[in-house]
This record gives structure tokens, C-alpha cells and sequence, in this order.
């Protein structure tokens, strides 16, 4: 009898711990898909920076090319062959100062075959006119010896000119950037002989964005200033002299010239490089504006900018469509679509999706943490 009681006992136990294993297996152990609950998504750390305020102001800096603000390719305006020149490239002149000259002989011949004729008609006007005024020849005759002497006076004045016109000086201080012949050509009227560009003063040329100038218009350009390469990191005032009215139809950016003075303890030639600083007008700040890593901002299918905003908890990261303003050194201005504060998405945007489940990456970690 008490066997038997005890056999009971522990078919009893038994039955009972069996009963509480089955009930603390997970029912996907045993294989039934239907009623199994789905495994929770792991949680991916994802690079973030929170975006800042806007300051009042920017400093916006270009690439710029330093140029000439004088250049002119001088000319003979008459032919001839070249028996002087003093313009090697690199060689500073001053205004006045000779720096080629055509062999004049031709050119003195025919100024004193234009004098003989010249003298000749103005001694036949004379006598004509003494003439005249005893009525011994007729009006008509002074009148052609008048036309005779002013066609010789006219002619001498355009041979003593070509003769000065074989001497070429310089228009301005300058220095000269190329040669185009050499001494001993015969040169051809009009033909390039030398460039000469202006030391006294430089311009600068560099591409503007075009956003820039919409948002900004004239108030972009109200304060240029430009540093040269070999100037370390000394600013000099500038102004604009021109900007151009039509985009570069690939690159979207306005061309601008601004004029500064040459540095007197620095050689800057046409061609050497340089950079132009625009400051930006001051009131974004106030606007709601803040500043966002470019790495955060991706384009959509429809064209339109946009971040990935992640809270600071894992939750799914939330797509959002921004409007960009300008570009800084320090990053993108964001007009709309993002507060001060939030967390952007900095690395792979473009693998993250709103099924995901993510949180901010710890400082410093690396990878999957």
C-alpha cells in the first residue's frame, strides 16, 4: 500500500514538471511558424552630429586668379623691320620709355619727299596769291594752288606721323608679360609685337554661386577682400569692377572682378593664385537657421535636399526634407526642416531606412560598438 502511494507521488511530480518545461519553451522551438512571435530588430549605432545655430554672419572664401588691370597687346600701326626691341618677358618699363623701334629709313625718305612737296606748293600758293592780288591770274587758279598746298601739308603731317610711329613707347608703368616676335622680323601693321600689363594695380577673378548672389544680392560683394598666395595670411581691401550677367551654364556661378592694389613688397604677376573673402550680411541667426555637416545632407528621387534625424533613444530614424542656404566652411546652412539641437546621420544615409531601429553611435566607438 505504501508503494503504491509513493509510485503516485512521482508520477505526479513528474507529470507537473513536465507541464512547467513545456510552458517555459518558446513555442518556435518546436517549430511552429504560424503561432511564433517575431524576434525583436536589433538596434544599429549610427554616426550622428547635433546641428548647431546659425551665426549672425558668414565668411564665404574662393579660389581666385590674380590679373592685370591694364593689359593691352601693343602694335606698330605701321610695318616694318624691327631693328630694336627691349621687351623681354618679365622686364619692367615705365611710361614713356622706348621698347621697340622699326628701321626708319623708308619712313625718313618719304617725310622728306612729303617737305619738298610741301615746300613747293606753299611757294606757288604765294605766288599765285601775289598774282592775284595784281589781277593777273583768276580766282580758280588760287583756289587749286590752296588745294595743292593743303593736300601736301596733309600728306607730310601723315608721313611725319608714320616716322614717329616706328618708335614704340610704352602707355603705361608696367611690365611685360609676353613677347610675340623677335628683333629683326619684318613686322606687318597691327601685328602683336609685346603684352604689357600694369603693376600699379591687380585684379582678381573668381566664381561666385549663384545662390549667393540671390540670397545676398549687392550686399554679397560690399565687402571683398583678397589674399594672395604668396602672402600668407594678409587680407587687402578690394573692389568689385565687375561682375558678369550671365552664369556659366555648367558650374551655375557668376563671374567677379575685383581691382587691388599691388603689394609693394611683393612681386604678383597675371596668372599667380589668390583667394577672395565675402562677408556675408548678418541676420540668419534670428531666422531659425542652423548649421549641418554637409556628410548629413543627401538628395531624394524628387530632387529635393534631406537628413536622416535620430533621437537620442533607439527609435527609427525620420527622413526629412530640408532647405539648404549657404555654404560655410563649417558646414551647410539648413533654413528649414531642422532645430538647433537634433541629431543628424553623418555616415551611410544612404542605407538607412524607416524600418530600421537605430540609436546614436557612443563617442568614440567605432563599427557596430
Amino acid at each position: 500500500m505504501k508503494r503504491l502511494i509513493l509510485i503516485t507521488i512521482l508520477t505526479a511530480t513528474v507529470a507537473g514538471a513536465g507541464f512547467l518545461f513545456w510552458c517555459g519553451v518558446p513555442q518556435q522551438a518546436f517549430g511552429n511558424g504560424d503561432e511564433a512571435q517575431a524576434a525583436p530588430q536589433p538596434v544599429r549605432p549610427v554616426p550622428t552630429e547635433r546641428v548647431l545655430p546659425a551665426p549672425g554672419s558668414s565668411i564665404r572664401e574662393f579660389p581666385a586668379t590674380v590679373q592685370a588691370a591694364r593689359r593691352v597687346d601693343m602694335s606698330f600701326s605701321v610695318g616694318g623691320v624691327l631693328i630694336e626691341l627691349n621687351g623681354d618677358a618679365g622686364r619692367v618699363v615705365k611710361e614713356g620709355e622706348v621698347i621697340a623701334r622699326l628701321d626708319p629709313r623708308d619712313f625718313e625718305n618719304a617725310v622728306s619727299s612729303a617737305e619738298a612737296t610741301h615746300d613747293e606748293a606753299l611757294q606757288n600758293l604765294k605766288r599765285t596769291r601775289t598774282l592775284r592780288e595784281k589781277n593777273v591770274t583768276t580766282q580758280s587758279e588760287l583756289d587749286n594752288a590752296q588745294a595743292a598746298f593743303e593736300t601736301a601739308a596733309a600728306e607730310l603731317r601723315i608721313r611725319r606721323k608714320a616716322l614717329e610711329d616706328t618708335v614704340m613707347r610704352a602707355h603705361f608703368d608696367g611690365v611685360v608679360a609676353r613677347r610675340y616676335v623677335e628683333n629683326h622680323e619684318h613686322i606687318k601693321e597691327n601685328t602683336p609685337v609685346l603684352s604689357l600689363q600694369s603693376i600699379a594695380e591687380l585684379e582678381v577673378s573668381f566664381q561666385v554661386p549663384e545662390r549667393v548672389l540671390a540670397r545676398y544680392g549687392d550686399a554679397a560683394l560690399a565687402g571683398v577682400q583678397v589674399r594672395f598666395g604668396a602672402d600668407g595670411d594678409t587680407w587687402r581691401n578690394a573692389r568689385v569692377r565687375e561682375v558678369s550677367a550671365d552664369a556659366d551654364t555648367v558650374t551655375r556661378t557668376y563671374e567677379v572682378v575685383a581691382a587691388v592694389e599691388s603689394p609693394e613688397d611683393l612681386k604678383v604677376l597675371s596668372g599667380m593664385t589668390a583667394e577672395a573673402r565675402l562677408s556675408l550680411p548678418t541676420g540668419l541667426a534670428g531666422n531659425g537657421a542652423v548649421l549641418a555637416p554637409m556628410a548629413a545632407v543627401f538628395g531624394g528621387s524628387d530632387g529635393g535636399s534631406y537628413v536622416w534625424i535620430i533621437e537620442d533613444d533607439a527609435a527609427p530614424p525620420r527622413k526629412t526634407r530640408v532647405e539648404l542656404g549657404t555654404m560655410r566652411d563649417e558646414g551647410v546652412e539648413v533654413l528649414t526642416g531642422l532645430e538647433p539641437g537634433q541629431r543628424v546621420a553623418v555616415a551611410g544615409v544612404h542605407s538607412l531606412s524607416e524600418h530600421m531601429v537605430v540609436r546614436p553611435m557612443r563617442a568614440g566607438a567605432e563599427g557596430l560598438e
